[in-house]
């Protein structure tokens, strides 16, 4: 209901760095570059939600802030393609802390210049993650009485396609947070399936069958957010 801003620091708490600032701006989501310099992010005004929350992208320091999205827009959990061109996001009806509820896949360029592209228009998501080659965009969705992951290709009329039917194989009643994991290394998400609830499971992905992705679940743990470990040489990636 107040100010939410947004802080870069060294991983020891020390340099900590305001990226937003004053006292009616208000962020709830944020994404690193790939190339670790600039910052995407959603940027309100807790006086006036209704006029918008955009994507900005700017430097670790605020600096050189530029608007992604359509400014009257309502926009949230941006996703960087691993060129650092691209950022996929989600749109929504919602003002406020609602933005990051499922809403329209959508794809901006970072320098702008064209309008953005909406994705999978048979399909509202959330949580948009990019494959690890940049061609295609995961996301979260739901539909009467399932939950699952779509994929679909960030280019005009691409069809989305369902990857996984997280109803059909686990019986979940919710899923988000896709994410990939290093290389060929397949990627994970989480789910509230059954007991203990938000239980991260990992996949790889065999095939465009739903029955062909094999499924590891992680037993005994409760969690919200995952991060894949980067892997250099040979070895296996964790989560």
């Amino acid at each position: 209901a107040g100010s939410a801003h947004l802080l870069v620091m060294l991983a020891t708490g020390d340099d900590v760095t305001p990226v937003t600032g004053g006292d009616e701006v208000t962020t709830s989501s944020v994404a690193w570059s790939p190339d670790g310099k600039r910052l995407a992010y959603d940027l309100g005004r807790t006086a006036d939600l209704v006029r918008g929350t955009p994507i900005v992208v700017s430097r670790l320091d605020g600096s050189h802030r530029h608007v992604v999205s359509p400014p009257d827009a309502f926009a949230a959990a941006p996703s960087w393609s691993p060129d650092g061109r691209t950022i996929a996001y989600i749109t929504t009806q919602t003002p406020g802390p609602f933005t990051v509820a499922t809403g329209r896949v959508k794809v901006a360029r970072v320098k702008g210049g064209t309008a953005p592209l909406w994705l999978a228009r048979d399909y509202d998501g959330h949580d948009p993650a990019w494959a690890p080659d940049g061609t295609s965009v995961v996301f979260a969705t739901s539909w009467q009485g399932g939950q699952g992951l779509a994929m679909v290709t960030p280019r005009p009329n691409a069809t989305a396609y369902l990857v996984f039917d997280c109803s059909k194989k686990l019986e979940c009643d919710a899923v988000g947070r896709p994410t990939f994991g290093p290389g060929d290394g397949g990627f994970g998400f989480l789910t509230s399936s059954g007991q203990p609830p938000r239980t991260l499971i990992s996949m790889v992905p065999s095939g465009p069958e739903t029955d062909s992705v094999p499924v590891l679940r992680l037993p005994g743990y409760t969690c919200c957010l995952a991060w894949w470990r980067p892997v250099t040489g040979a070895g296996q990636s964790s989560v």
